[in-house]
């Protein structure tokens, strides 16, 4: 016992000549490659890895080869599982014993391919994993007509004390990306989906609220930019605690917006939607997003719980897209508000319109 009771919190080094047998390799996914990271721990100087992939458990094909501790791999078959592993070697010919070997489906997604997989259930509950914390149960089960069905028994007290997530999702810092699915309830209820991050914080990429389920189901569908880092490894998750509401989803599709040759988004929403105000509750401001499938003369009006108004902003013609509109509601008291978002067609005089719930606390 070498570390005496004022030492406890220090971290000792000793000098070690040893030499691992064989490298330590880790794979990172991506949409459009494998990357390998490897590196052999000792003494010995490494002059290449050979890297050993196939089919089949422990592989014996040599497929590339590196001199330095990474390599990235796209030749692999889409759609095929593969086993990897690599070994090092010195300059006289030396080669190491194989790494720990890993099971990697490869999955290269092109742009405005979906990156879901079995969005539509068909394959069960491939890829799906129902999550229950914090003392919340739920069982979910794929219905015969290819419907994924939770069914809720304690809801928790969080929203994502009860989640139906899928993990990994390659997310790269500035492009965008579209999330659509279809959803109901067995009643009203509110559930709130997005694409965050897999480990602490869990950093909300969308940045959205919650959306409102019936019990017809509906096409939920935004858009976002990932303005956050890339990350290789996001989760999409669908959070249905606090409600003891059962949820039903389909057709779940993720990808990301093709950019035309002109470096323009042609991402248009194939509906007027009006999403819930992000965050909400707020204090001082939130974010309205709304969704235009084509140019409209856009309105939105604030009233409280007695229809008296409170705010009021003319937007004007509006391009057809995705659009987030700031608002402050200045000196109001705090409460229950209703927003009302009005899109008029300057081709067929058609108004649509969509009202939101405003919490706001001073």
């Amino acid at each position: 016992d070498f570390v005496t009771k004022a030492h406890c919190y220090r971290a000792f080094r000793f000098p070690w000549n040893g030499q691992a047998t064989a490298p330590y390799l880790v794979v990172d996914r991506h949409n459009d490659r494998l990357t390998l990271l490897y590196n052999l721990f000792g003494e010995r100087p490494v002059n290449k890895y050979y890297v050993y992939a196939g089919t089949s458990p422990h592989p014996t094909t040599r497929v590339d080869s590196s001199t330095v501790p990474r390599i990235d791999l796209k030749a692999l078959a889409n759609g095929q599982t593969y086993y990897i592993r690599v070994t090092a070697a010195d300059s006289t010919g030396w080669e190491s014993g194989y790494s720990n070997e890993e099971t990697v489906p490869v999955r290269y997604i092109l742009p405005g391919e979906s990156m879901v997989l079995n969005g539509d259930f068909s394959q069960g509950k491939t890829g799906w994993e129902l999550v229950k914390q914090g003392g919340a149960s739920a069982l979910g089960a794929v219905t015969i007509d290819g419907r994924y069905f939770v069914a809720i028994g304690k809801p928790g007290t969080e929203t994502w004390s009860i989640q139906l997530r899928q993990i990994p999702f390659d997310l790269t810092q500035g492009k965008r990306y579209i999330v659509a699915f279809d959803a109901s309830a067995s009643d009203a209820r509110y559930m709130d989906v997005r694409l965050e991050k897999s480990t602490d914080p869990y950093t909300n990429y969308t940045r959205r609220g919650l959306l409102q389920l019936t019990r017809e189901t509906k096409r939920f569908a935004f858009s976002f930019q990932m303005i956050d880092p890339s990350d290789g490894s996001a989760q999409l998750v669908f959070n249905m605690g606090q409600s003891d509401r059962d949820v039903t989803i389909d057709n779940v599709d993720v990808r990301e917006a093709v950019v035309s040759d002109a470096g323009q988004d042609p991402v248009v929403p194939i509906a007027f939607t009006v999403h819930e105000p992000f965050p909400n509750p707020f204090n001082p401001s939130t974010t309205l997003r709304f969704e235009l499938p084509e140019p409209a003369d856009v309105r939105l009006t604030v009233v409280n719980m007695l229809g008296e108004r409170v705010a009021s902003l003319d937007l004007g013609r509006t391009a057809a897209g995705v659009h987030d509109l700031p608002f402050s509601p200045g000196d109001v008291a705090s409460g229950v508000y209703i927003g009302r978002v009005e899109a008029a067609s300057p081709a067929t005089g058609e108004v649509r319109h969509a009202t939101i719930k405003l919490l706001y606390l001073k």
